[in-house]
């Protein structure tokens, strides 16, 4: 919320995770594979679930817009 977050979008860059790692922003449903990248919406409501047997590992930019 604030200031902050609209000045500057967030990415997620996937170092490790496994198929059970879920995230959900408002309705939306995606798991995102390791070794991609993707801009994410902090501004809405979300979550992550981790069902696997294994950490995630993401490395969080944000960069002003």
């Amino acid at each position: 919320e604030g200031d902050y977050h609209k000045e500057f979008s967030r990415y997620h860059m996937v170092i490790s995770t496994n198929d059970k790692v879920i995230f959900t922003c408002e309705q939306e449903k995606q798991h995102m594979p390791q070794g991609t990248v993707w801009w994410f919406n902090n501004r809405v409501t979300h979550n992550v679930r981790n069902d696997g047997n294994t950490d995630r590992t993401h490395i969080v930019v944000d960069i002003r817009k």
